[in-house]
Parts: structure tokens; C-alpha cells; sequence
């Protein structure tokens, strides 16, 4: 019986998880997204492929970019001095 209590306390948990979780402009949550986000400073590197692990978090919508700033915008945004 406990074990049937603690499984529906860490499903409830995990729901609410998601649930908290608020995406800024231009963002989507996704679970087990790329390790390698496309920034600013490497549009470039996203036809490389990834060898980081997947993550659970906010991700730019397609068309966009992650600012050095944290934001994600379009491409004419992004400062071309941050390119490597």
C-alpha cells in the first residue's frame, strides 16, 4: 500500500512540474530536448550532431534563435560580433 502511495505522489509531482513550468516569448517546453541548443553565437554548429545528453527545459520555437541574453529571436537579432 505504500508503494502504491508513493508511485502517486511522485506521478502527482511530476505533473505538476510540467504544469509550473512557463516558457518566455518565442519558447516551447520539451521534454528530453537537444543538449545543443542553437544560439547566437553558433548557428552553425545545429546541422553538427549532438553527443550531450537530452534535457527538460524551455527551448526557442523554430526560426529562432537563444540570445546572449536568454531571449530567443531571429536571426537578423542576433549581434554578429558574437559569432566565434
Amino acid at each position: 500500500m505504500r508503494a502504491i502511495f508513493a508511485l502517486l505522489f511522485v506521478a502527482i509531482f511530476a505533473l505538476l512540474g510540467d504544469a509550473a513550468t512557463t516558457c518566455g516569448e518565442n519558447e516551447t517546453f520539451q521534454r528530453c530536448g537537444t543538449g545543443c541548443e542553437r544560439r547566437c553565437d553558433n548557428p552553425d554548429d545545429w546541422n553538427t550532431p549532438c553527443e550531450l545528453p537530452c534535457v527538460d527545459k524551455c527551448f526557442c520555437n523554430e526560426g529562432f534563435l537563444r540570445h546572449v541574453d536568454g531571449e530567443c529571436v531571429r536571426a537578423w537579432r542576433c549581434d554578429p560580433t558574437s559569432r566565434r
